[in-house]
């Protein structure tokens, strides 16, 4: 019921429901809570963190999609996690399943350290935290070439992840 809701959560639900095509409408998320327990030799992961090439919020999400129609704006990540009207149930499963908290930011909610990487890498991208710092595991243009698919996302970070060592 409404009224047993937050003000924000209704505020968040209404907006959702007037823009139902907004294309990268999600805050951001964290889906589970234990490590990714690194073979020997490998740095355990602690969480992925991929950053849109979009501001959130009613004005950044609006500012997307019109630029998006217009084909003035892509956003490979946002390709890979939405489709045109909703979040991918295949998405969904998938960070389910990993096993490592993976949180979504737009470009202006990231913490210092996460927007420091996306001013040297540029965005879309895909970090992962380890006992280290940050690293960058997929680039602007790694997410590019897997045109929007949740099963080539899911092979690439497999790859990148394994190639971070101690």
């Amino acid at each position: 019921p409404w009224d047993a809701m937050p003000t924000a959560a209704m505020a968040t639900t209404r907006t959702r429901s007037r823009i139902a095509a907004a294309h990268v409408f999600t805050p951001p998320t964290v889906v589970s809570r234990c490590q990714w327990r690194p073979q020997a030799g490998r740095v355990a992961i602690h969480e992925f963190i991929g950053v849109y090439h979009a501001d959130g919020g009613l004005r950044g999400e609006v500012r997307y999609v019109v630029g998006h129609l217009l084909g003035r704006t892509e956003c490979a990540l946002c390709d890979i996690t939405h489709s045109p009207i909703r979040r991918k149930k295949q998405w969904d499963g998938f960070v389910a399943d990993l096993g490592v908290p993976f949180r979504l930011l737009h470009l202006n909610e990231m913490p210092p350290d996460v927007a420091s990487a996306v001013s040297r890498v540029g965005s879309p991208l895909v970090l992962a935290r380890t006992e280290s710092g940050l690293q960058v595991l997929l680039s602007p243009r790694e997410l590019a070439r897997l045109d929007g698919s949740v099963d080539a996302f899911a092979a690439a970070l497999a790859t990148a992840s394994a190639a971070i060592t101690l």
